[in-house]
């Protein structure tokens, strides 16, 4: 059974000298870029863990080159309590980056592998 779906589409641009967070600080930045992504998700409820999908297309276009890329990721999250009903999960997520042609400088074709241990508190 799904338990949440997602579909979503975002369009950014950035003019040179515009301000905007970087790490928590407001920064100046005089390099102008845009581009767009679109992507689905979903997570399936399959008793003792939830098996999440997603998959996005994404578009830039900067100084340091242009071009597309897409993202395909998959994660199994296993949802508990810590003390005091205090909500936590712990999640393994396996996802792979895909530039098509040559990627701009700096980027390239990627696969991860990442382990998170979270909770409310």
């Amino acid at each position: 059974m799904v338990t949440h779906d997602r579909c979503e589409i975002d369009h950014y641009a950035h003019a040179p000298g515009q301000r905007i967070l970087d790490g928590g600080r407001i920064a100046d930045r005089d390099i102008p870029g845009h581009g767009w992504s679109a992507g689905v998700s979903a997570t399936y409820d399959l008793g003792v863990v939830e098996l999440g999908v997603g998959a996005s297309t994404h578009a830039v276009d900067g100084p340091y080159g242009s071009g597309r890329y897409h993202e395909v990721s998959a994660s199994l999250t296993r949802r508990f309590h810590w003390a005091r009903g205090v909500p936590g999960w712990i999640s393994l997520t396996l996802g792979r980056r895909i530039w098509e042609g040559t990627p701009p400088d700096g980027e390239l074709d990627a696969t991860t592998l990442m382990l998170n241990l979270g909770g409310a508190f």
